[in-house]
């Protein structure tokens, strides 16, 4: 066999066994803490401070390297405050931790400087009711290139003093920030991630296995007909 048919041959082989095939990361709005492997960063270590724009480190306490700032001019960041209005859904405070905003048209962002994580979340609170923006969350690769957005407002309202948990989950992990915006005073509570570190190696099925057999053998073939 020639070598451009044998190269045609063995392209083949390897597309069916599925090692040249790729697709887009699957990814979802998650509405409840169900993230298996995860680190849980509670900001407990963090002294009560406003207006404070970052970066500031928050991932001490876990041994991570992962910083958020605000893109506020003029309020910031606000930590663990002893009462965190939030309109009709109460307030936050002791021995609640958290991270927060006071505007509506400022943003958090979250920066996973170990590297990127397939999955992000928080428990998450704001004044819905205050005449501010949407809530929104969005995930982004390490050049800052939208991956998905979600309007929590729009799609899984938040309306209890308690807050609830929002996030995404990818089906690969190329998310590099995430970012929290919108929302009248919105908080966000343990930042929950899952990063390569953390993630279990996954083991190839039997079926998996046997498809990869022709590849392989079609790679030994190449090299001896060389």
């Amino acid at each position: 066999m020639k070598t451009n048919a044998m190269k045609q041959f063995l392209l083949g082989v390897l597309v069916t066994a599925g090692v040249f095939v790729s697709s887009p990361a699957q990814a979802a709005l998650i509405t409840t803490n169900s993230l298996v492997n995860a680190t849980v960063i509670d900001f407990s270590d963090q002294l009560a401070q406003q207006a404070v724009y970052g970066p500031v480190q928050i991932g001490a306490l876990v041994g991570v390297d992962v910083t958020v700032e605000s893109s506020s001019d003029s309020n910031g960041l606000y930590f663990n405050f002893s009462a965190w209005g939030l309109g009709s859904n109460g307030a936050w405070g002791i021995p609640r931790t958290y991270v927060s905003l006071n505007e509506s048209d400022d943003s958090m962002l979250f920066a996973f400087n170990d590297g990127p994580v397939s999955a992000v979340g928080g428990v998450m609170n704001y004044a819905r009711d205050m005449g501010g923006l949407d809530l929104v969350i969005t995930a982004l690769d390490s050049r800052m290139r939208v991956l998905e957005t979600y309007n929590i407002t729009a799609l899984a309202d938040i309306t209890t003093n308690a807050g609830a948990f929002r996030g995404i989950q990818r089906s690969r992990s190329d998310i590099s920030f995430f970012q929290v915006s919108g929302g009248e005073a919105n908080a966000l509570d343990d930042l929950t991630f899952v990063s390569q570190r953390t993630r279990p190696t996954p083991v190839p099925e039997p079926s998996s296995l046997s498809l990869m057999w022709p590849a392989f053998a079609a790679t030994v073939v190449l090299r001896r007909r060389r």
